[in-house]
């Protein structure tokens, strides 16, 4: 079984479970899933702990792999509970999120951290910083954006190219530095997944990181899909 942690309204992680399923069981599970379904999760035995997704039992154990594509979970994600007690319930549910995925023995894209669902910098500034570390330019300060979703941009007379790094597999920009920064940016966080974009230039300089595939990508979906079938080795 190959579950998605998706928000409740990310219709692109539902539609991919959908595809994923035609080749092996596949499923995206929501905070509301956890919420209003049995789940008994136990510890320190993980695996004899299970879930329940549109009323099917999943044994943990049966998880071959997961995806991460809900960075952190906000009150509105919590509609279903009363408006008074959604902001604790986030942190709940973000600490069993955190638990549950942080340890599952499989490949999981990505691991969950302290700081984020999705992996670990959970700030564009994190991610300056290390950049800054590998020697990687970074961009101007005038182009960035204090958009906390990291989906800044260049100004409009700038030019940018994007690449991204998938299990070892890198994607998109055919730029050799851009390709090799976005390599170094992976393989420096431990991440399976990292998509970064860098502001064309000699040399091209980081704008942005994410670390949450576009599941409207032909291409990444199609490279996620051989990742996420592929069993680990024991």
């Amino acid at each position: 079984m190959i579950l998605i942690l998706a928000s409740t309204v990310d219709t692109a992680a539902a539609e991919f479970a959908e595809e994923l399923s035609l080749l092996a069981p596949a499923a995206a599970v929501t905070c509301r899933n956890l919420a209003l379904e049995r789940c008994e999760l136990r510890y320190p035995n993980l695996l004899d702990s299970s879930l329940c997704v549109d009323g099917s039992k999943i044994p943990v154990a049966d998880v071959t792999a997961a995806l991460c594509v809900l960075p952190a979970v906000i009150p509105d994600e919590l509609y279903f509970f009363p408006e008074a007690e959604r902001e604790y319930q986030a942190m709940e549910f973000l600490a069993m999120l955190t638990f549950l995925f942080a340890s599952l023995p499989c490949r999981v894209v990505n691991r969950p951290t302290s700081t984020n669902l999705t992996g670990p910098c959970g700030s564009q500034t994190a991610w300056y910083h290390l950049a800054h570390r590998l020697g990687i330019p970074i961009v101007d300060r005038q182009w960035r954006s204090t958009d906390p979703t990291g989906g800044n941009s260049p100004s409009k007379d700038s030019r940018s190219i994007e690449a991204s790094y998938l299990g070892g597999r890198l994607l998109g920009a055919g730029d050799d530095r851009v390709r090799e920064f976005t390599e170094r940016l992976a393989l420096a966080s431990g991440v399976e997944f990292l998509s970064a974009c860098f502001a064309v230039g000699d040399p091209p300089s980081l704008i942005h990181v994410k670390t949450t595939p576009n599941l409207r990508c032909r291409e990444t979906k199609a490279a996620l899909t051989d990742l996420l079938h592929e069993r680990m080795p024991a």
